[in-house]
């Protein structure tokens, strides 16, 4: 077996190559877009990356094989490496050898710490190794084989922290319970949720970075969110955007909380097998404009410490299902990344009838510089 760094446009090819081997023949699995995989591990292309580095290698079997990928890149701005985009046969052997050169390297450039598997950028996408509900992913979520988990920990990967996610339908949804607790918010601190307009998306992104960067600085590796970025991927995501599935919570004008949501592209994209030509272009503008929306996909849900648990997570959420039943076709959310560390937001995921559907996994590895 030999490990080979990625250097040019075939290597790229043969890197991508790699999941559509490994998954040949698997019901659930939906490819990543290969443009957005490529963007994200482009360092030109990726300002995540500006002032880090990034590497790629693919693992090739004595024949030639295409038998594992990974990447390994950081920011710069921490001593915190990452290892992301791992594809391996099932077999240690193979799996070791890809992380031996991904930590070699990252100990080279003086890091101590790896987080994996994670992606060079915000963690709401392609982050976290899925260890249970192994059925159809969404879209930039996770998807792997089970064995992946015992590669990750044979190596010496050690558990950070668990991500879960939940699935809510209409006929779950436990709407007067919710309408109590909102009427009673409402009128006891006055909040208010309002959904999204483009012609507002300056003002909605100021609010949005105010309240994340509340909301998360207290948490390990934080890294501030700033204006410029939330609207680049505004415009990114645009396509995916139900406006008024996106709500800010306000407690007169003073933004305290958040909900987003964006449509599952993964419901258009089976079969597509991550190609971007004009003919994928084509047919995805067709399906976005006229295919029926059944599933969003909830990727961030914040609200800033002083006033969580007075009520206005329940504001949100029962102006969101309000808006949502209005909607033809629509049947179900899935709530991703919530994090072990944060019980309340469980239990009211639970409170209001979301029942688990998967969890993920980030794990980190302690490296010698």
């Amino acid at each position: 077996m030999e490990a080979q760094e990625i250097t040019d446009f075939n290597g790229q090819k043969q890197f991508l190559a790699v999941a559509n081997i490994l998954y040949r023949g698997d019901p659930n699995w939906i490819a990543p877009l290969e443009g957005e995989v490529l963007h994200l591990l482009n360092q030109e292309q990726n300002k995540w990356l500006a002032k880090g580095s990034v590497k790629l290698w693919v693992l090739k079997d004595a024949e030639k094989g295409l038998i594992g990928r990974v990447a390994a890149f950081y920011s710069g701005r921490d001593k915190l490496g990452r290892i992301g985009f791992f594809e391996c046969i099932h077999n240690q052997d193979a799996a070791n050898l890809l992380f031996d050169t991904a930590v070699t390297w990252l100990q080279e450039q003086g890091l101590d710490l790896i987080e994996a598997p994670v992606q060079p950028g915000s963690r709401e996408a392609y982050w976290g190794l899925l260890i249970d509900g192994f059925s159809r992913p969404a879209f930039q979520d996770v998807y792997n084989p089970p064995y992946y988990q015992s590669l990750f920990e044979a190596y010496g990967f050690r558990k950070d922290y668990d991500q879960e996610t939940a699935l809510i339908r209409a006929e779950w949804f436990k709407a007067e319970r919710l309408s109590v607790i909102a009427d009673h918010a409402i009128a006891k601190h006055h909040y208010r949720s309002v959904g999204f307009t483009w012609k507002n998306r300056a003002k909605l992104a100021k609010d949005l970075c105010r309240v994340y960067n509340l909301a998360w600085q207290v948490h390990e590796h934080f890294q501030e969110l700033g204006e410029a970025e939330v609207l680049e991927l505004m415009q990114a995501m645009k396509p995916l955007m139900v406006p008024e599935l996106i709500r800010m919570a306000y407690q007169g004008d003073e933004p305290i909380g958040f909900f987003v949501s964006l449509r599952d592209l993964n419901q258009y994209l089976r079969g597509m097998k991550g190609k971007q030509g004009l003919w994928f272009k084509l047919r995805l503008a067709m399906k976005l404009k006229f295919g029926v929306n059944r599933r969003m996909r909830a990727i961030l849900f914040g609200v800033v410490p002083e006033h969580q648990n007075r009520g206005v997570e329940s504001v949100m959420i029962y102006d969101y299902f309000r808006a949502a039943q209005k909607m033809k076709g629509l049947d179900e959310l899935e709530l991703s990344w919530v994090g072990d560390f944060n019980p309340r937001m469980l239990r009211l995921l639970e409170g209001i009838g979301a029942r688990p559907y998967k969890r993920h996994r980030t794990f980190s590895l302690r490296i010698r510089t």
